[in-house]
């Protein structure tokens, strides 16, 4: 058996490149700070094989994270987590692509949940959405 993280967080920074902000794995650098981004973090893998194949059931969170000065509506998160579902499950069909050494069979998502921070001036507004993906290793 293999683990197919790698894949799975290249795949998802690839089909989020393209949103118009800054997408990150595990980290922010300590040298930026946006007023709004992403981060594939929390990637979670579960063993789901069965006599005749390997399988894996496999969750990543993706964070949105935003911040504005006194006020925070929430849309700018909102819309990038519009964004976020555009890309990555536009469809109940909608699968990944991790060829040639995966296959990615069943993408749901979990949850979403929002968080709201009062940090001295600013607002932030925050939402993780965690997806599943079910993965045969080829």
């Amino acid at each position: 058996m293999r683990s197919s993280n790698r894949q799975i967080k290249s795949a998802f920074n690839a089909l989020l490149s393209d949103i118009g902000y800054p997408v990150y794995s595990n980290f922010v650098p300590a040298h930026v700070d946006p007023a709004a981004y992403i981060l594939l973090s929390g990637i979670a893998d579960t063993d789901a094989s069965s006599m005749g194949t390997n399988d894996t059931d496999v969750s990543i969170s993706v964070g949105i994270y935003t911040k504005e000065n006194i006020a925070n509506s929430g849309d700018l998160c909102d819309l990038i987590a519009e964004g976020v579902y555009q890309r990555i499950l536009p469809n109940p069909q909608a699968v990944i692509d991790l060829s040639p050494d995966f296959q990615n069979t069943v993408l749901k998502k979990v949850s979403d949940q929002s968080t709201v921070l009062q940090l001295n001036s600013f607002v932030a507004i925050n939402r993780t959405i965690i997806f599943r993906l079910q993965i045969l290793h080829k």
